[in-house]
């Protein structure tokens, strides 16, 4: 059983703390065995975007890495994650430093198993060879929803795809089996933004729980995702 989220965006105004809460709430309830992030747990700083700090309540890299580890270390199970793009273009791009790993490093302190996998990609197996990859691609988001999903799955080298797909990044809520892939788009726990807004871009908040049922050699038989929302 695992727990499935992306895109908080820690530091940014519209990141829904009380629904992070609820969805730990939910997880313990759910009693899930592993949880998984699909990238941009922080915010990041664009500098080249000097107006976007009046969209944040945490500032800059110790101000939002503080932030992640408290929230963060609220769960109970194993946690596997990666960085994205908010990340990788501001914190590494601009001051040389991988978030991904401190992160790591003070959950781990925390007494929380935390793994960061890489940035942008990353693959977690499970014990019966069932093999999930994490990913958070760059570009924009596109009309039909479904739309980048099936494009990266077309992408992947037959023989080396994953069993499951997780996709960040795009905000999007949504759930296709295609080439035998089982393909979920993560959502976001972080409102709509003034630069989303302005793209005319929807947010769609909420997180996933997901029963797994696997075969020797990684098969999925059988796959019961349930999408749990957020409204206003």
């Amino acid at each position: 059983k695992l727990l499935i989220f992306g895109d908080p965006h820690m530091g940014n105004i519209n990141y829904k703390p009380d629904f992070f809460s609820f969805m730990v709430k939910t997880s313990k309830e759910e009693k899930v065995d592993l949880v998984l992030c699909t990238g941009d747990i922080f915010d990041g700083w664009y500098q080249n975007r000097p107006s976007s700090i009046f969209e944040q309540n945490a500032i800059g890299f110790d101000q939002q890495m503080k932030l992640a580890v408290n929230e963060l270390s609220k769960f109970d199970k194993p946690l596997y994650f990666i960085t994205g793009n908010h990340s990788y273009n501001t914190f590494v791009r601009g001051a040389g430093v991988e978030a991904g790993p401190y992160l790591e490093d003070k959950l781990c302190h925390m007494g929380l198993e935390a793994h960061y996998l890489g940035n942008g990609e990353g693959d977690v197996s499970l014990g019966s060879g069932t093999k999930i990859r994490l990913l958070h691609p760059d570009g924009g988001t596109a009309y039909a929803i479904s739309y980048k999903s099936q494009k990266i799955v077309e992408s992947l080298t037959g023989g080396e795809k994953p069993n499951m797909l997780l996709i960040g990044h795009f905000h999007k809520a949504e759930y296709i089996i295609y080439r035998n892939v089982h393909v979920l788009q993560t959502a976001t726990l972080c409102g709509q933004t003034k630069f989303m807004k302005g793209k005319g871009i929807p947010a769609h908040i909420g997180f996933w729980i997901v029963d797994v049922y696997s075969k020797k050699g990684g098969e999925i038989s059988r796959i019961k995702p349930e999408y749990f929302p957020a409204y206003k």
